[in-house]
């Protein structure tokens, strides 16, 4: 059919005068920022030819961004119990199975990971937290989550706990995305457990066995709620067991070290 890979690109000399230009007048930018310019402008032109030209315009600010690259911000937290991360986990929500978990922080130790027949409740939420209480013997020093309104209890008892304490910053609010600890246990829960939860879940509904109505949500409830729930204390039991090895194992290098 005549087809062919591209011939017809855009002069150099005409491309080399149109980065100069905007990195005189709009500063430095990456690479890839330019290439879209220059694509936007009309331009017909290789990303990599555009790299090798800002090496040659602009090799001060190709210097600077390369020496500040992305460099992830460490967690830290000053002990067991100082700061526990609760969190709803909602990739099965749409058939009605609602899962909600909270991690501490120091130790990794899984608080609680329930499904239910909702997360949006707070009562819910709360009860969670209060049996997570009473199996720990203790609360937290800090909780963190997002400003969902299923929080909103949990919020006030922590508070309320840690009046006696002048803890101002009790219940922490934030993005999801900067809930660190309980967003990377959510990516191990799916690879150990809700992947294939999923899977199955998709099936269903893409050969129509299910509508997404209360009748179809309620029937995944009764039969797949109790067997979801013995996995996931099976995955908690099982991560649990692999963090302590692990913590075990670095303690006897350092040791040996």
């Amino acid at each position: 059919m005549h087809l062919s890979r591209r011939k017809e690109y855009t002069d150099l000399r005409t491309v080399i005068n149109f980065v100069e230009s905007d990195v005189e007048s709009n500063g430095s930018h990456g690479y890839r920022w330019m290439y879209n310019k220059c694509v936007l402008h009309g331009l017909k032109v290789t990303r990599e030819s555009i790299r090798h030209i800002l090496k040659l315009v602009d090799p001060r600010g190709v210097e600077m961004r390369s020496k500040h690259r992305l460099i992830r911000r460490k967690y830290f937290s000053q002990g067991p119990n100082y700061c526990w991360h609760i969190d709803s986990y909602d990739k099965l929500k749409p058939y009605g199975l609602c899962i909600n978990g909270c991690v501490d922080g120091f130790s990794r130790k899984m608080m609680w990971v329930k499904v239910g027949k909702t997360s949006s409740d707070p009562k819910v939420i709360a009860k969670y937290f209060i049996e997570a209480i009473q199996n720990a013997g203790g609360y937290p020093y800090h909780m963190r989550g997002d400003m969902g309104t299923e929080n909103g209890t949990v919020a006030a008892m922590q508070n309320f706990l840690s009046r006696n304490e002048r803890n101002e910053d009790s219940f922490i609010y934030g993005k999801s995305t900067l809930n660190t600890r309980i967003e990377s246990w959510w990516a191990i829960l799916r690879k150990q457990c809700t992947g294939k939860w999923i899977k199955e879940m998709k099936d269903l509904r893409d050969t129509g066995n299910f509508t997404g109505n209360k009748l179809d949500v309620n029937l995944v409830q009764f039969c797949c709620m109790k067997l979801l729930q013995a996995e996931l204390d099976e995955t908690q039991h099982w991560c649990g067991i692999c963090i302590v090895s692990g913590e075990v194992v670095q303690t006897f290098l350092m040791i040996v070290q």
